[in-house]
């Protein structure tokens, strides 16, 4: 899913001798190709064979000229957390009169991307959450949240959990009569169940309904 940052130097490796997983020291794990490997295979001038697929998103990786193994540190084959998260905005609020509702409610779609929505004030917050988006590239990416006050309503299961965003996570503060419900809430997107990668925001949330 990923190579290794450079912090410390680690070793990286045209073959598997250096290890692989996510991420990885392995420049054929991460990018493709058979043996016996050579590191001009790897240019990124979207001329491959053998297997090798390098995004042109991937601009440390040099087109022509001089290529070193340095040069894939932090790279990616795929998609990689980024695009707009974490969010810019960290606090929502929603305000209703009785006795419409007040919500505010986070949606992480397995494309990518997700919304976070102010149900009575009509407005909505669209980013994403990948790099780069498209059918089913938020599979094998991991989200969970961690709340303060508890007042949520959600699809993911175990608060303080990983889940897969290989379908839609939904997490909604809905208030439908008089009152406020309010939460401090940390919603974490990593490369994998462990944690790895993982980036995080805080969010502020409050729904309220007035009479």
């Amino acid at each position: 899913m990923a190579i290794v940052a450079a912090t410390g130097n680690p070793s990286l490796s045209l073959g598997t001798t250096a290890g692989t997983g996510s991420p990885t020291n392995s420049i054929s794990d991460e990018f493709g190709g058979t043996q016996p490997h050579s590191l001009s295979e790897y240019y990124r001038d979207g001329s491959y064979s053998d297997g090798i697929s390098i995004p042109s998103g991937e601009t440390n990786i040099p087109a022509s000229g001089e290529i070193r193994f340095s040069d894939f540190y932090g790279t990616s084959s795929g998609p990689a957390i980024g695009g707009g998260w974490p969010a810019s905005q960290t606090t929502f609020l929603d305000r209703s009169n009785s006795p419409s509702p007040a919500a505010v409610t986070f949606t992480f779609n397995t494309n990518g991307t997700y919304s976070i929505e102010e149900l009575d004030d009509g407005i909505t917050f669209n980013d994403q959450y990948l790099t780069s988006t498209g059918t089913g590239n938020g599979t094998g990416f991991f989200i969970k949240f961690v709340s303060t006050n508890g007042n949520y309503t959600t699809n993911w299961g175990t608060e303080n959990t990983y889940y897969e965003l290989n379908s839609t996570r939904i997490l909604e503060y809905r208030q439908t009569s008089f009152g406020t419900r309010t939460d401090t809430v940390t919603i974490t997107i990593a490369e994998d169940s462990g944690g790895t990668g993982a980036v995080f925001t805080i969010f502020n949330v409050s729904a309220e309904v007035l009479v």
